[in-house]
């Protein structure tokens, strides 16, 4: 919310270790909500329900891989619609392959492995510089 998010969209994976109800997405909407007023933001990100890993086979993206070589700080394309963070532990070899077949591209955050609410805040970050 606070560097300008416009959607946040929880996938459920293999690895996934819990599951999104309806009140875990009513905190997180009443939690954007504040952080917006908070910052002063003028836009409210949309939180969309979950859904499955194959059901983003539709859309372009790229995902967070420890394996990646190629760094999403020095390379980070901007224009992508969709990054996809994994649960803890990561993503499978399976699904990592079928990004591959759907053409998507992993990026790494570096040598150190992040938990996923981590992760999701310095990706931000870095998504957020990148369009200053």
């Amino acid at each position: 919310v606070e560097v300008g998010i416009r959607e946040l969209q929880p996938v459920v994976t293999e690895r996934s270790l819990s599951r999104v109800s309806e009140a875990k997405l009513e905190r997180w909407r009443k939690i954007a909500v504040e952080a917006m007023k908070q910052c002063g933001g003028v836009i409210l990100p949309r939180l969309v329900d979950p859904v499955g890993l194959k059901e983003l086979g539709t859309r372009r993206g790229i995902f967070l891989s420890p394996a990646s070589k190629r760094g999403l700080v020095e390379e980070m394309p901007i224009d992508e619609p969709l990054l996809l963070i994994g649960p803890e532990g990561g993503f499978s070899p399976a699904e990592e392959k079928l990004f591959s077949e759907w053409g998507w591209s992993g990026y790494g955050l570096g040598p150190r492995i992040l938990r996923t609410g981590t992760a999701m805040v310095v990706v931000s970050g870095i998504v957020a510089q990148g369009m200053l």
